[in-house]
C-alpha cells in the first residue's frame, strides 16, 4: 500500500525546496529556510535547517521524547521508534553536493504492527 504521510511530504518538500533555492553555492546554504510549499492542491509550511557544511538536518523525536538531530551528508539511514511506537525509517540513498546546490534521494518508511499484522507505508523521494 502506498500513502502520503505528513513525513511523506516534508521529505518531498525538502527535495523540492534544496533543488529550488536560489543560485548559491553550496557551502552557502547554512542557517535556516522557512517558506510555504504548494502541490496537489495543497499548501504546507516547510522549514528546513541546514549545517555549517550546507547540509540539510533532519530532526526527530524518539518514543521517549528526545529530540535528535542527523546532518544528511551522506548515503545511509537514520532509524528510529517515534511517539506512538512503529519504526520510522528514513533512507537516504544519494546526496549530491554541487556549486549550484545540494540534491537528495530520500526512502521514508513506517512499519506498525496492529492485531498481529505488519502494516508498512512506503514513499521514495
Amino acid at each position: 500500500m502506498r500513502t502520503v504521510s505528513v513525513w511523506s511530504a516534508v521529505a518531498a518538500a525538502l527535495a523540492f525546496v534544496v533543488l529550488s533555492v536560489p543560485p548559491a553555492r553550496a557551502e552557502e546554504l547554512t542557517g535556516t529556510w522557512q517558506g510555504t510549499l504548494t502541490g496537489d492542491g495543497q499548501a504546507i509550511e516547510f522549514t528546513v535547517a541546514f549545517s555549517e557544511d550546507g547540509y540539510a538536518l533532519y530532526e526527530y523525536k524518539n518514543n521517549k521524547g528526545v529530540v535528535q538531530t542527523v546532518e544528511l551528508s551522506a548515503p545511509g539511514q537514520v532509524q528510529f521508534v517515534p511517539p506512538g511506537g512503529g519504526v520510522r525509517t528514513v533512507a537516504v540513498e544519494s546526496v549530491v553536493k554541487r556549486p549550484g546546490g545540494l540534491s537528495y534521494v530520500l526512502h521514508i518508511r513506517f512499519e506498525r504492527a496492529s492485531g498481529g499484522y505488519l502494516d508498512q507505508r512506503f514513499s521514495s523521494h
